[in-house]
Parts: structure tokens; C-alpha cells; sequence
């Protein structure tokens, strides 16, 4: 299938679908972290918290 867009529909076509991805990998890490930190807790891992909280800090960061 083929569209007959502008260079500027295009573009901007593009610049949704990076913020789309973006947006998923970002939830994605969050959650995965979230639940690294809680199976940390849970496991009484105090470095594996620490290591995951600090990744989990820095990608919220990141992020605002």
C-alpha cells in the first residue's frame, strides 16, 4: 500500500511513531525495575536493591 504524504506528513508521521516507541520502552524499564526492586526487597537483597533503585532513579531522570 502505498500514501502519497508530503515530506512534512512524513516527517511527522515519524516523529508520533518514535514517541509511541519511546513512551513503551520507557514504561517497559519502569516496570521492569519496579519489580526487580520489589523481588530485591522481598529477597532481603539490600545491593540488588540499591543497584536497582539507583537504575531506576536515573532512568526517571531521564525521563522529566
Amino acid at each position: 500500500m502505498s500514501y502519497n504524504l508530503t515530506e512534512e506528513q512524513s516527517y511527522t508521521l515519524s516523529l508520533y511513531a518514535q514517541l509511541i516507541l519511546d513512551e513503551a520502552c520507557y514504561k517497559y524499564n519502569q516496570e521492569r525495575l519496579k519489580a526487580s526492586i520489589d523481588k530485591a526487597i522481598d529477597n532481603k537483597d539490600q545491593q540488588e536493591f540499591m543497584n536497582k533503585s539507583n537504575e531506576y532513579q536515573n532512568l526517571v531522570s531521564r525521563n522529566t
